[in-house]
This record gives structure tokens, C-alpha cells and sequence, in this order.
């Protein structure tokens, strides 16, 4: 493309009616004061081959017009002049875009065995707030899905995310995790991927994910229709993140959002019907999938005599040391949902797993 810039030229100034010697030689004095030029700046003649350019002047000869080989050639380096800086940025910005962010990480952390704790209440003593997790004496993961895996790994629709794969002593062994981050940390980030990062780190914890059809329940509304109430805008604050939670000013309180089991309930005010359902699910033996089609946020209060769907409150169960024998005549899951309007149906769904593929026994302070 210089080249035949310079020719471009040089055939245009002949064409004028230059001498071509003349035309030469003014080329060539031009080119000695640069190179003897004290100067800083100082007029010049650069690009290509001097000698040549002086040979096709002299011979006056016509430069050749543009075939099309020529003319598709001067196409193709016009376009990957300009291509190339694009096509280089293009990749360059997949290669960063496709670098992972780095992984939030506790300033400091400790583990340590609650197994010579008699009678620890699990998960007593949590906090998460002024950047400080506190977990409390908690297994990493159970069959109800309270353990520090699904804690930290989330919740995921339509239940808690379960796992499967871990070794016996997940069943036995409790373990409390204090991390220290900086002040402004939010809560989700400390209990999220801080949590994560500090399992995977002191347990050597290497996990994967696979979505399994399982078992589930399907929440309806009876067609009498709902028998629950609408939930009042403003008359509760929605529960935050960190525990232990704010002060609210006077008069004013937090939503309930709970498993009770002083008597065996479930409470939840400006829930939706799928937060209700994810409710359901951490008492009954399957998933509830919210199949109500009804939108809005609500009410709900129900008691309900533990049976066979709700192990976690039978003897041996979990839950059956704290909770307290509930009003006589109340009815099970099964009649407490109909007096809402509200039944459940055996059917099936995609669940989400979390796989244990490598965890050991952390080094415990």
C-alpha cells in the first residue's frame, strides 16, 4: 500500500507536465537537508524504496492501472489492517471476561470440634453481623438440609439443596466455623461464597452438581378457594440476612418466616406461596412444588400433629427433644392444609444435588 502510494504520486506530478528530472532531483535534495539537518523537525521523504522511486521517475514510465488481482490484493491488506487490531480485542476481552472473578475469603477463620460439648443444641450461639459468621455446633450436612454445606451452597427450588455422597461422621460429628471478615461485608457474601471458600479450604471440600426426577409434593388450592389472608403491607418488616437482627424502632416488628415447635407450626407472613412451600419442605419427607398459580404475598399459620410426613418430629427425629405436645384434636399436615384450602398431591420433579466427589476431617483449633 505505500508503494503504490508513492507511485500514485509520483505519476500524478508527471502527468502535470514536471520534468522528471527535475522532479527527481528535488526528491533527492529534499532527502540530503534531512539527513544533515540539525534540527528537531525538519521536512522529509520516508516510505518506500528511494532508489526504485527514483528509477520509475526517470524512466517516465506509466504506472500500472489496478487489475483485479492487484485490486483484490490492496482489498484484502486494507482489511486486515483495520481487522486486526479489532479481531486481537475481541479475543483478548473473551480471554478476560472469561477469567473468574476471585473468590471472597475470610480475613481469618477457626473450626472447632463440638463433639466433647455435651448436649449442644445445634446450631446454638449463631451470629452473622459486623462482618463476624459464628455457625454454631452444626454437622455439614443432615437429612433435613440444615447442615453448613446446604447453608452455604444456598437454597435452591423447590426445596433445600440436598446432599448426597457424604461419609458416616456427617452424621455425628458437629463443628462451629468462625470467619472474620471487614465491617462492611454484607451478610449473604460472609454466608455465601466466604462460606464456601472456608469449607473448601479446611475440609478439602470438592463437590458437583446433577439434577435427579424425584419425589415430590404439588401444593393446590381446593376450589372452594384459599382460606388464608392476604398479607397487609406494612404491618411487619421482612426478616434481614444477618442475625442477630437490627433493632426496630417502636411499634414495630419483624415477619415471621419459621418452623415452630412449641407446638409442632409453621408461621410465615409476606411469604409468597413458593417461600411457603419451601417452609413445607423442610418438615415433610419430600419437596413441595408450589402449583397454586396464585401471585401476591401472604398470611399463613398452621399447627399440625406430627405423623409419618413430618419424621423430624417423631421420637428420634431432630426436632422431637424440643418440641412440645400440640393442642389435642389438632389434625396432621394432610388436614391442616384442607382447612386452609390447601391440599398436596404426590407427583415428580427435577431436583438440583449437590454430589460429594473428596471431604476429609479438618485440622480443629
Amino acid at each position: 500500500m505505500i508503494a503504490e502510494r508513492e507511485r500514485a504520486c509520483d505519476e500524478e506530478v508527471l502527468r502535470r507536465g514536471a520534468e522528471p528530472r527535475t522532479y527527481a532531483e528535488g526528491i533527492l535534495a529534499v532527502c540530503r537537508m534531512y539527513a544533515r539537518s540539525p534540527l528537531t523537525a525538519a521536512p522529509g521523504v520516508t516510505g518506500w524504496s528511494l532508489k526504485k522511486r527514483i528509477e520509475e521517475i526517470m524512466l517516465n514510465r506509466r504506472i500500472q492501472g489496478l487489475g483485479p488481482l492487484r485490486r483484490a490484493g490492496l482489498i484484502v491488506a486494507g482489511l486486515s489492517i483495520v481487522a486486526t487490531p479489532v479481531i486481537t480485542g475481541i479475543f483478548n476481552s473473551a480471554r478476560l471476561l472469561a477469567q473468574p472473578a476471585p473468590t471472597p475469603r475470610f480475613q481469618s477463620v477457626s473450626v472447632r470440634s463440638c463433639q466433647d460439648l455435651p448436649n449442644t443444641r445445634r446450631g446454638n450461639g449463631y451470629s452473622n453481623s459486623g462482618g463476624v459468621l459464628r455457625t454454631g455446633c452444626v454437622q455439614l450436612a443432615d437429612e433435613r438440609g440444615l447442615g453448613l454445606i446446604e447453608r452455604a451452597w444456598g437454597r435452591r427450588w423447590p426445596a433445600l439443596l440436598p446432599v448426597k455422597g457424604q461419609p458416616d461422621w456427617f452424621a455425628s460429628d458437629l463443628y462451629e466455623i468462625t470467619g472474620v471478615a471487614s465491617g462492611d461485608t454484607s451478610p449473604a457474601t460472609i454466608e455465601g461464597p466466604m462460606l464456601r471458600a472456608a469449607l473448601e479450604d479446611r475440609f478439602r471440600l470438592q463437590m458437583h452438581e446433577e439434577s435427579a426426577e424425584v419425589a415430590v409434593y404439588e401444593l393446590h388450592i381446593d376450589p372452594a378457594g384459599p382460606k388464608f389472608s392476604l398479607f397487609l403491607e406494612g404491618s411487619c418488616t421482612a426478616q434481614p440476612i444477618s442475625f442477630p437482627a437490627p433493632q426496630l424502632p417502636a411499634a414495630q416488628r419483624y415477619c415471621k418466616a419459621l418452623v415452630a415447635v412449641q407446638p409442632p407450626a409453621i408461621d410465615a407472613e409476606g411469604a409468597t406461596l413458593q417461600e411457603f412451600s419451601r417452609l413445607l419442605s423442610s418438615v415433610l419427607v419430600r419437596p413441595v412444588v408450589d402449583k397454586t398459580g396464585l401471585s401476591g404475598k401472604f398470611t399463613v399459620h398452621i399447627e399440625f400433629t406430627p405423623d409419618a410426613s413430618t419424621p423430624g418430629y417423631l421420637p428420634g427425629g431432630e426436632l422431637a427433644r424440643f418440641a412440645t405436645a400440640p393442642t389435642p384434636g389438632t389434625p396432621t399436615m394432610t388436614g391442616a392444609l384442607e382447612q386452609l384450602g390447601l391440599r398436596i398431591d404426590p407427583g415428580t420433579g427435577a431436583q438440583t444435588r449437590l454430589i460429594i466427589d473428596h471431604v476429609e476431617k479438618p485440622v480443629t483449633e
